[in-house]
């Protein structure tokens, strides 16, 4: 089992070292990855809005990112703040997207099987427009480059939703492994808090940046993490 952040190094990385592994996607990851495109997304749609919503949604715009988990935390004036925040995305391809973040965690964070997972991913999908490009792809495929007319206007902010759903159809079977194994974690958070004193010996001043430096620093490691 190998449980790791989103990397695009580690797929071929993986396949010659260890090829016959399973793979777990570090779940924080993923959804660090998904909060970076609706944030992408927020900016976009705010051009389209008047100089005084935009500043309101800019300053709001950190209510709608944060996980309902968080959410539901919020202090009475966070909340109202919140409500004030989905009232300006309100019918937009924002709010959809944000729905869609939150439909994902969701069965993610629910569901107890793998078998579980998939039906509820299933279900979810066949709510999904039946023009939606990634229908059309096969997994291991890069994605597809939206045409001109698809990056423009409100046509093109669903590029991000569409990107979105894309990674789930994509990946969501490396994002359940972990339901199927028990015992392993779906994050990598503790492997990376583990690994962060060996990052900070590996900063280029110790003379590690060259790749012959950084072999010499992975032969080092071997013998502080053996004895």
């Amino acid at each position: 089992m190998i449980v790791s952040d989103l990397w695009a190094a580690y797929p071929e990385a993986l396949r010659k070292v260890w090829p016959r592994a399973e793979r777990q996607l570090c779940w924080f990851h993923v959804q660090q990855w998904v909060t970076r495109q609706l944030a992408k997304l927020l900016k976009d749609y705010a051009q389209a809005l008047s100089e005084e919503q935009r500043k309101r949604l800019s300053k709001l715009r950190f209510r709608l990112l944060a996980s309902p988990d968080k959410q539901r935390l919020f202090s009475k004036k966070a909340k109202a703040e919140l409500a004030e925040a989905w009232q300006l995305i309100a019918g937009t391809i924002v709010e959809e997207a944000i729905k869609l973040r939150n439909d994902l965690r969701r069965i993610v964070n629910e569901s107890t099987t793998r078998t579980e997972a998939r039906g509820r991913f299933d279900q979810l999908r066949s709510s999904w427009p039946e023009q939606f490009r990634p229908w059309q792809w096969r997994l291991g495929e890069p994605l597809p480059e939206p045409s001109a007319d698809e990056t423009d206007g409100v046509e093109g902010l669903h590029r991000y939703l569409e990107g979105i759903m894309a990674f789930f159809v994509r990946h969501f079977e490396m994002m359940i492994t972990y339901l199927g194994r028990p015992g392993v974690p779906r994050t990598n958070n503790d492997s990376e808090r583990a690994n962060r004193r060996y990052r900070a010996i590996a900063r280029p001043r110790y003379g590690w940046g060259s790749h012959s430096g950084l072999n010499a620093f992975l032969i080092t490691l071997q013998g502080f993490d053996s004895s």
